[in-house]
């Protein structure tokens, strides 16, 4: 799948980035979100276009926030043990440093503007060529 940023409005975000943030010092500054949900068991949805919107605020305003994680997680079965995550190993504490998988890349997309109260997000995602657009603002 290709990730993007929307391309037709001012841009707030750059494109998503490939990182190993194991490597990388990092500290949360909100929960985390779920932007989209796809269930494997069921048949792809007819209607070409998923779009989700949302938004949710930051922990902690004081600090920039220089962009968002973005990352798969696998429910396996209907048991929460049974969940392969691309992406955090724990859940965040505030003042904690996040703990990563070591075995996966996440893809980030920085802000252009680091000064932020609360995110805002519209994901696509093309059930015709399996692309996915983010707007955040």
């Amino acid at each position: 799948a290709v990730a993007k940023c929307h391309k037709g409005l001012p841009q707030q975000a750059l494109d998503p980035e490939d990182y190993s943030l194991w490597e990388y010092p990092c500290y949360p500054l909100s929960r985390v979100e779920t932007l989209m949900k796809f269930d494997f068991t069921q048949p792809v949805p007819s209607q070409r276009i998923l779009q989700t919107k949302g938004s949710w605020p930051l922990n902690d305003t004081t600090s920039p926030c220089h962009g968002v994680v973005l990352w798969m997680e696998y429910q396996l079965t209907k048991e929460d043990t049974d969940l392969v995550s691309e992406g955090l190993l724990r859940p965040p504490v505030d003042g904690s440093e996040l703990v990563w998988s070591t075995g996966h890349n996440e893809a980030v997309c920085f802000f252009m503007d680091y000064k932020k109260s609360h995110i805002q997000y519209t994901v696509q995602f093309d059930t015709s060529n399996g692309e996915m657009e983010f707007i955040f603002l």
